[in-house]
């Protein structure tokens, strides 16, 4: 499933990364947000393979890339000067947040 989610969220990544920048990304951010949290609720009463496939796997994943695409977007553009910093670090942030939320959904 992990697998799967990732594989969406880097081809939403790749493939919309362009559009995303010319549209309002706060719709973005709004609709992305909406599809993470429906599609981890949607995994919570999946009875089968295929639904925790579509739920987890492909709405999840739609919801974070567009999440993730806008949130690097918005944090470079805050600070020009350093833009690969900034997105070092907004991206180790997300990679630490697997170490975070865990043991707090617990």
């Amino acid at each position: 499933m992990y697998a799967l989610t990732c594989l969406i969220c880097c081809d939403i990544i790749n493939t919309y990364c362009e559009s995303i920048n010319k549209q309002k990304k706060k719709e973005v951010d709004i609709v992305g947000g909406l599809l993470f949290g429906g599609g981890m609720i949607l995994s919570g009463f999946a009875t089968s393979l295929s639904m925790l496939e579509l739920a987890y796997g492909i709405i999840t994943g739609l919801g974070i890339g567009m999440v993730y695409g806008c949130t690097i977007s918005n944090s470079i553009k805050f600070f020009p000067d350093k833009r690969g910093f900034v997105g070092g670090i907004t991206t180790a942030c997300y990679g630490f947040s697997s170490v975070i939320v865990p043991p707090v959904a617990i």
